[in-house]
């Protein structure tokens, strides 16, 4: 194994320190080291690496590209050494920050009604931060630790955990039944108003899928929205048609808020995973929220 020549710990936290500060004098006073010796240790990294770390001026500091990629692996490695040495030494209980990302339905309907207990058992040690996206994150450019994913995994290397199955509904308000009438097979959908789902980092139309067909069911929206909150809201206002995973639609099914259109023609469902990247090492922090995760959203 080749080591690293001449690697200093300390050089690296303290280059850490000062990408997250406006300048070295913020960096000093938070490390409680001089200024002089925080410029010093970026000039030994920046000589060991060959490379700039930061743009400098009189008036303001800036990462590099190269500053900032170097920071994203040093910011995680730091933390990963630190979570070690809390575990073998049992100090205290895992602690930081969690970042998670889900599509925004998922997120309101499924996740966030679910981890209140969580929350409030460890709320003085972690912090969770949900962002709620129909995109998908890359996990070292935006420091992501977890992700919620529905249906297929394709060309992610990722390390997926399936935690339930989302189940395609085709709904609408009992209001838009009674003024256009209930469609009775797939191939009446053409003369209804059906609403469409794009999401910013697709180019079309997201289709719809039924038991029966060999492909996807591509239709002409009558309305197309970016986000599915949105999207159902035309929906219950009785404007369209659409297709919705069953955790979205469920409760308001049972109260009669929407109806459900051709049941015999639901697809197969979508599994959902939790993911996170192969490559990186699992704090405690992120393994302790992905077990409450896998258990409470299995149910």
């Amino acid at each position: 194994m080749q080591l690293i020549q001449d690697m200093d710990l300390n050089d690296i936290q303290i280059f850490c320190k000062a990408a997250e500060s406006k300048n070295f004098t913020e960096a000093s006073i938070t490390i409680g080291v001089t200024p002089s010796a925080v410029s010093k240790a970026i000039s030994r990294l920046e000589t060991k690496l060959n490379i700039k770390l930061f743009h400098r001026s009189t008036r303001s500091m800036r990462l590099t590209e190269e500053g900032k990629s170097y920071y994203a692996v040093c910011k995680e490695s730091v933390e990963n050494i630190r979570d070690i040495e809390r575990q073998i030494t049992n100090s205290i209980e895992p602690c930081g920050i969690v970042r998670i990302s889900m599509p925004n339905s998922y997120g309101i309907k499924k996740l966030l009604p679910a981890i209140n207990d969580f929350l409030e058992e460890h709320s003085d040690s972690l912090l969770i931060e949900v962002s709620l996206s129909n995109s998908y994150i890359n996990f070292t450019k935006d420091e992501f630790d977890l992700a919620i994913r529905i249906g297929d995994l394709v060309g992610d290397r990722l390390v997926a955990k399936k935690v339930n199955v989302a189940q395609p509904m085709l709904v609408a308000a009992p209001s838009y039944i009674k003024k256009y009438g209930m469609p009775v097979s797939i191939e009446d959908l053409v003369n209804h108003k059906c609403i469409g789902l794009r999401f910013a980092h697709t180019r079309q139309t997201i289709p719809w899928d039924f038991s029966g067909l060999s492909k996807p069911y591509h239709f002409k929206p009558s309305m197309i929205h970016s986000d599915s909150v949105g999207a159902y809201e035309t929906v219950l206002n009785g404007f369209g048609i659409m297709q919705f995973f069953d955790y979205a639609v469920n409760a308001d099914i049972a109260v009669g808020k929407v109806v459900e259109i051709l049941p015999e023609r639901r697809p197969r469902g979508k599994i959902v995973h939790l993911v996170y990247p192969t490559s990186r090492y699992v704090p405690a922090k992120v393994r302790l929220f992905m077990e409450y995760l896998t258990e409470v959203l299995s149910k």
